[in-house]
């Protein structure tokens, strides 16, 4: 018996049991989630050493993560030797830029992708449970414990609605077929996931959730033409306006009383602050985690020479830029924002890669017989595209790609880059 669970125990993959507790208690525990994220890259390394086996050659994707990897050393060092400023938040960034570059190499079967996305879904609605208890009615008090502030919790809800949609849309058949209790379990995680989002009071979020639904809505009734669906979609969405038109969330009057997600004049005023402290420190920012201790002084000599006087009223330090854009400029200069880019547009070439080589015909290996089956990786396709749409969309207004539904955005983007790397080797 200790022989077969020695055998049992060897056989298994510790990094994708390690990176499944990693995103069980990303949205809820604090320490253990610092230490799953550690021990998933050098349990990477180990096997990877262990069994000389790297997960192929340098790619152009390595090149980026060496160059956001070296880019974050750089600013540090600048802010702390030139600016003398702390460099609290590079461990934060470069486990960011660990984590997705190991995933890239970590080649995982499409049921291990799966299980994982189950995992992201149902844990975020456990925490969301204990959430509610502490916070009934929603609004500003709502936050997922791990992720804090309510507008970082809504972030980190539309990002794991979007894959949960995916899994949904995908994987719905099978779930029906084999797994009733699986799918039930799932649509009533996504359905409380939206129902706190839009409780959260965030426009920006709420927004996307309606923009997430809409499109895999119109994807759906477009790969699946029966009518019966279509009719029970049609259904849905006017039982679901009617809902909201008889009993509106507040969130509904937040959106009417501004013209704009972006008239909101306290925002303004950090984002002229964070403009002048880009144009003050250009090239490499004052390092990632230092707007905070910013003040009107660090501004003042540049706004005086582009515009020949201060006026202080218009421009507002605060704890983060609200904008994704903004915190790449000011906390690394053209440096980092030129990585952020790169990064951008490599994750949405492969999308495109990824994309055109799903429905490929392959010869597998079944029961001991060769068989062609087409490959499907539209799970990897729709959620990292929602994910893309959500974090560059929110991140007009709010600082996404940070704290915990960063590690989640770069998880998918870690899968899609593994796929296009497994796709094509050289």
């Amino acid at each position: 018996m200790i022989s077969t669970l020695s055998n049992w125990l060897n056989a298994q993959d510790y990094r994708y049991i390690i990176l499944m507790l990693l995103l069980i208690v990303l949205p809820s525990l604090e320490a253990p989630k610092n230490l799953f994220a550690l021990l998933y890259v050098f349990s990477w390394l180990f096997i990877a050493y262990r069994g000389k086996n790297w997960g192929g050659k340098w790619r152009v994707a390595d090149t980026l993560f060496l160059f956001f990897f070296v880019g974050n050393i750089a600013v540090s060092l600048n802010a702390f030797i030139i600016l003398d400023m702390p460099v609290s938040a590079i461990n934060d960034v470069s486990r960011y830029i660990l984590v997705v570059w190991v995933l890239s190499r970590h080649f995982m079967e499409k049921k291990q992708v799966v299980s994982l996305y189950i995992a992201i879904v149902l844990s975020t609605a456990a925490s969301l449970i204990y959430s509610f208890f502490t916070c009934p009615q929603g609004g500003v008090c709502l936050e997922l414990n791990s992720v804090g502030h309510v507008n970082h919790t809504a972030i980190y809800l539309v990002i794991t609605y979007s894959i949960g949609l995916s899994l949904l849309l995908t994987n719905f058949l099978n779930f029906l077929n084999y797994q009733r209790l699986l799918l039930i379990l799932s649509i009533l995680s996504i359905l409380f996931i939206a129902y706190a989002i839009v409780v959260s009071n965030s426009r920006a979020a709420t927004g996307f959730l309606l923009i997430v639904t809409l499109l895999s809505v119109l994807h759906s009734v477009i790969k699946f033409q029966g009518w019966r669906f279509r009719l029970t979609v049609l259904f849905f969405m006017v039982l679901g306006s009617l809902l909201v038109i008889n009993n509106p969330p507040s969130v509904i009057y937040k959106f009417s009383a501004s013209d704009s997600l972006f008239d909101d004049l306290e925002r303004k005023k950090i984002r002229n602050f964070a403009y002048y402290v880009f144009k003050t420190y250009p090239i490499l920012g004052v390092g990632f985690g230092n707007f905070t201790n910013l003040g009107h002084e660090h501004i003042k000599d540049k706004v005086i020479e582009d515009l020949g006087v201060y006026e202080k009223e218009k421009y507002a330090p605060y704890d983060h830029t609200h904008n994704i854009y903004y915190n790449f400029l000011v906390s690394g200069g053209i440096v980092m924002f030129s990585a952020l880019l790169w990064f951008f547009s490599q994750v949405i070439k492969t999308i495109w890669r990824v994309g055109k080589e799903n429905n490929r015909k392959e010869l597998r290996r079944r029961h001991n017989d060769d068989v062609f089956e087409y490959r499907d990786d539209t799970l990897l396709i729709i959620s990292s595209s929602l994910v893309v749409l959500t974090v560059l969309g929110i991140g007009f207004v709010n600082t996404t790609l940070s704290h915990e539904h960063a590690l989640l955005s770069i998880f998918v983007f870690g899968l899609l880059f593994s796929k296009d790397r497994e796709l094509n080797a050289r």
